[in-house]
């Protein structure tokens, strides 16, 4: 049983605007240019697209949101019928403040679901896993995650589920670090530049 704190519906339609793959190479790169080690900067790449997506989409309700993340990795090669898994667990760390994962979510509060989940720093999902030295055979995780509850199912993602306090806290400090700030400003007009250019603009 997938285990997710809020069920997903169906994809907004706005989002056909603007091109998503442009949007995740934007943030990516910025993210690579601001950040020392992009491979462990989940929050990075959720909060700045959560601003980034604020900013495309003025009206929308898109939100920054960190808890615990648990995708499925690889059979089990004795042929059991388990899976192995990769776990950020922040319900239960075994490192507190250090095991979490971060995502964006747009939600529907009239039906208390989530329209869109979105998750920017899928490409590093798998040299998370084998720096754990967690099995990975499965099919190909995209480089970025944007979907709804149809999709995560078919990535075999288990868990999603945000902690508000935590949320919260990482949201603060990142808005208070001068680095983050720096990065969100190059990476605001970069989006204003491609917007002002139609770059952005999804394909007809």
């Amino acid at each position: 049983m997938t285990n997710f704190s809020v069920p997903l519906a169906h994809p907004m339609l706005e989002v056909a605007r603007f091109d998503c793959a442009a949007i995740d190479e934007l943030i990516h790169a910025t993210v690579c240019r601001y950040h020392p080690a992009p491979v462990v900067a989940c929050a990075w790449y959720a909060l700045l697209g959560t601003l980034a997506l604020r900013h495309l989409y003025p009206t929308s309700q898109y939100s920054f949101y960190a808890g615990t993340f648990e995708i499925f990795t690889s059979p089990d090669p004795d042929g059991s019928g388990a899976w192995y898994a990769l776990c950020f667990d922040a319900h239960h760390p075994l490192i507190p403040d250090l095991e979490f994962h971060c995502w964006i979510a747009h939600p529907d509060p009239v039906q208390r679901t989530y329209i869109e989940i979105i998750d920017f720093s899928a490409r590093h999902l798998e040299a998370r896993a084998r720096e754990f030295g967690i099995l990975w055979n499965r099919d190909p995780i995209p480089d970025f995650i944007w979907t709804d509850l149809a999709g995560l199912e078919q990535l075999k993602v288990r868990q999603l589920r945000p902690i508000v306090e935590l949320t919260d806290r990482i949201s603060r400090s990142l808005m208070q670090d001068l680095l983050f700030r720096q990065a969100w400003q190059a990476l605001k007009a970069l989006l204003q530049e491609r917007s002002l250019s139609g770059s952005l603009a999804r394909e007809q």
